[in-house]
């Protein structure tokens, strides 16, 4: 689909996820809002066969900046994590989570990502990654479920 392809251009990255679009920009600098918007509508007016383009063809590679995936999570447990992430998820996981979750150093870079309506629907605190990876080790089942909770009332990941 040729608006998906344009916007990909631009910076933007796609997922599809349970039948739904999921969009952020990425970079690089600042998108041209007016070429955006009406790429957007298009799309909008022909979601289906955005969702199909978008599943026939294999997910980009991780977007954003070039980052370390193994060096975030070593920081984040070396305390010396600061900043925001998009960081990839594993494939044995992404029925879960998505292709992508950001990872945020404090609550306030969590909302700032939260808020905004384009970015990947999980967004984690430092504290509250430490809580996934400890909910992964007691098993698959325990984690999807504690995601899909966490998308449904849009909440926080606390340590019980």
């Amino acid at each position: 689909m040729e608006a998906v392809k344009q916007l990909q251009e631009m910076g933007y990255f796609f997922t599809v996820q349970d039948d739904r679009l999921k969009y952020f920009f990425a970079g690089p600098g600042e998108p041209d809002s007016n070429k955006a918007t009406k790429l957007f509508a298009l799309i909008k007016t022909n979601k289906e066969e955005a969702i199909n383009y978008l599943a026939a063809i294999p997910p980009p590679k991780q977007p954003g900046p070039n980052l370390d995936t193994s060096e975030v999570i070593n920081q984040i447990y070396l305390g010396t994590f600061t900043g925001s992430a998009l960081i990839p998820v594993l494939s044995e996981y992404q029925d879960i989570f998505g292709y992508c979750v950001w990872i945020c150093a404090n609550d306030q870079a969590a909302d700032r990502k939260r808020a905004d309506a384009t970015i990947s629907d999980l967004v984690f605190t430092v504290q509250e990654f430490k809580e996934i990876v400890e909910t992964a080790m007691s098993g698959h089942d325990k984690l999807k479920a504690l995601m899909e909770v966490k998308r449904i009332f849009k909440g926080l990941v606390m340590a019980g």
